[in-house]
């Protein structure tokens, strides 16, 4: 699978009469106004003017990806549609990027958005939402040496280390310059890098993206080698996060890099031997899930398998593996393609309520902290239910009544916060279930505010969930009311397809490079991490929801391969041999699954994703602190490649 299913030669940027054509040929549905094939959040998004949507595209780290291409807002947006990528095209939309089945990535310029609206071929779009990496937990303090070492966890060799399997990274990038991820550095400028794509770089002079992809660089492993040989030519990407860097050396790096003390190999990786494949994303969903099929692409084209590593995501969508997003992912796997994601570190932070309605209303209340500038909630309910939506505010203004498919917009309530309330999707093509959007922005009054919602409609079982995906990082608004920490695990890791792992403890202590021995506290080893994120995907009282998570791996904390571009630089972090630091989340667990699936595909490179989730569960270990398996919280126990693999590679009891 290329990275466009057709070419762009159908592209038509200059015949408004043939547009018009073909918008009278196969797109009949209602207007745009009354479309139902845009998500809630694009449609609260084009609630906006012209000049607001270019305010937004200037601003950082923005929840939904609009740019500006001569001045004017484009909206990069996900889609189902049954048209082909040419009809499409025709539409008005660039950069198409046929996904698999029926999915589409696109970019989506304002003046077009009314003709997709109105296509009868396009089924559902949404907006492109923005991820975050699973940041890794970094307080410390002083305490006793460490008992344990490095993100292999006593790893014992035989003759698997993944050598010729593909080991993907998409995340903040890489350190390329660190010896974990060059052969024989003291003597050799050989990555172990077959290529890098940054898809946050603008390219200059000779430099350009992959074939078949329209922005970023991409770097090959042989420019890797002349800039490790002291080329002129300069490899820019930079792992500024540190974040991506840390993730690939649990999965891959090979530990050869320190100052002599520890010795070289203390920190080593799953699997040293694997090649990997780096994607720097801008962390949208479109670049995303183009990261991923870029990697598998490269891996088909070398007759290799892969496993692709996503310690990314968000709390958007159902949180019941449907969405468009987390069906491409899902998708893109197959035979020797294998992906592997975090469960998250939401746990304890109140970002999920659901409740039962059996008649009338119901309130849920959620508190709001002085600063917060915006807040999203996302409410999902049975596609047989409908209700009346309404939301009050701490000195108990309410918005109007927002009945089923209708919406309001930044109505004042109270001079505590302009409330939008979009109501309109009461069957979401990819679940058939009801989905509410609020947003309160202008700068929202700190208290508790609610919404209320009154079951109109009763063909359904009554249950909803609401999440708030917004703003970053999550807990910052929390539910007061109706709060669980289930069914928190973030997406894309909810997808059918994926292996998602959550995290426990396997070390609280380890002696800084600066001098002195820090903690994160009083944690017992071989627990669930506190932070680790519980499952099952969504459920109600109709549907029991999927397990999640599979499996749980070493979390909190691993020491792991530092970027020398990492800012700002954490000195107590930094490990005693300068060249690895300390990291802790489902981030760091995930890419131990991810490791050790590089294992099993070595041995096995025909492995579907069903036969390595089935060997990983078979051989996981269990123990008075996982309890009866499976459950939500460790999935079915701890990460055991001594029993997956065989022969003999980590053992189990090593593997808090």
């Amino acid at each position: 699978m290329g990275a466009e299913r057709f070419g762009r030669s159908f592209i038509i940027s200059f015949n408004v009469v043939l547009l018009a054509l073909v918008l009278a040929v196969f797109c009949t549905a209602p207007a745009f106004a009354q479309s139902g094939n845009l998500s809630p959040a694009l449609k609260v998004l084009l609630k906006r003017s012209k000049a607001e949507l270019v305010a937004y595209a200037h601003e950082k780290e923005k929840a939904m990806n609009v740019t500006l291409e001569n001045g004017q807002p484009v909206i990069s947006v996900l889609l189902r549609a049954s048209a082909t990528q040419q009809k499409l095209e025709a539409l008005g939309l660039t950069e198409v990027n046929f996904v698999v089945n029926d999915i589409y990535t696109a970019k989506v310029p304002l003046g077009v958005m009314a003709a997709v609206a109105a296509c009868e071929d396009v089924i559902w779009v949404d907006a492109d939402m923005l991820n975050q990496p699973v940041l890794n937990v970094s307080t410390a303090a002083t305490a006793s040496p460490p008992p344990y070492v490095g993100a292999n966890a006593q790893v014992v060799h035989s003759s698997y280390d993944g050598t010729g399997v593909i080991v993907g990274i998409v995340d903040t990038g890489i350190d390329w310059n660190h010896g974990d991820f060059v052969e024989n550095p003291d003597t050799s400028n050989q990555s172990r890098i077959l290529s890098i794509w940054d898809q946050t770089l603008t390219p200059i002079g000779g430099e350009g993206p992959p074939s078949g992809y329209a922005t970023g660089v991409e770097y090959t492993q042989s420019q890797i080698d002349s800039e490790l040989g002291g080329s002129s030519v300069p490899v820019r990407t930079k792992d500024t996060n540190s974040h991506g860097t840390h993730v690939a050396g649990i999965a891959a790096g090979d530990g050869s890099d320190s100052d002599g003390s520890p010795p070289s190999g203390t920190y080593e990786g799953m699997a040293p031997g694997a090649d990997l494949i780096i994607v720097e994303t801008d962390m949208y969903q479109s670049m995303i899930i183009k990261g991923v099929q870029y990697i598998f692409d490269r891996a088909t084209a070398l007759s290799k398998p892969a496993v692709v590593n996503l310690s990314l995501g968000h709390h958007y969508g159902a949180h019941d593996g449907t969405s468009v997003y987390e069906s491409s992912i899902s998708g893109m796997t197959a035979t020797g393609k294998i992906v592997v994601c975090a469960a998250g570190n939401d746990r304890g932070t109140n970002v999920h309520a659901e409740a039962n309605i059996p008649s009338g209303s119901h309130t849920t209340s959620f508190t709001v902290p002085s600063g917060v500038t915006r807040i999203t909630i996302e409410i999902w309910y049975d596609g047989g239910d409908t209700y009346n939506v309404t939301v009050g505010s701490p000195n108990a203004s309410t918005s109007p009544v927002v009945t089923p498919g209708s919406s309001i917009s930044s109505q004042d309530v109270g001079g505590e916060g302009l409330v939008t309330i979009d109501n309109t999707v009461t069957s979401n093509p990819n679940n058939s279930d009801g989905q509410v959007w609020i947003e309160i922005t202008s700068s929202p009054a700190a208290g508790t505010w609610n919404f209320s919602l009154t079951r109109v409609g009763t063909g359904g079982d009554g249950d909803f969930d609401a999440w708030i995906p917004e703003p970053q990082p999550a807990g910052t608004v929390q539910f007061s009311t109706d709060s669980t920490d289930e069914e928190i695990i973030i997406s894309p890791a909810n997808a059918d397809d994926v292996i998602t792992v959550a995290a426990h403890t396997s070390k609280i202590q380890w002696e800084a490079s600066a001098g002195g021995t820090y903690t994160y506290g009083a944690y017992t080893l071989g627990e669930i991490a506190y932070f680790s994120c519980i499952g099952p995907t969504r459920d109600t009282n109709s549907d029991p929801g999927n397990q999640k998570p599979e499996i749980s791996a070493p979390g909190f904390g691993i020491a792991s391969s530092l970027s020398t571009d990492w800012s700002p630089y954490v000195a107590n972090l930094v490990v005693d041999d300068s060249r690895h630091r300390m990291g802790a989340g489902t981030s760091q667990a995930a890419p131990h699954v991810t490791g050790a699936v590089a294992l099993l595909l070595q041995k096995d490179s025909s492995l579907t994703p069903a036969q390595i989730e089935s060997r990983l569960t078979t051989y996981a270990y269990t123990d008075s602190q996982t309890g009866s398996v499976p459950n939500y919280v460790w999935g079915y126990g701890k990460l055991n490649t001594d029993g997956s693999v065989n022969p003999t590679l980590v053992e189990h009891w090593e593997l808090y």
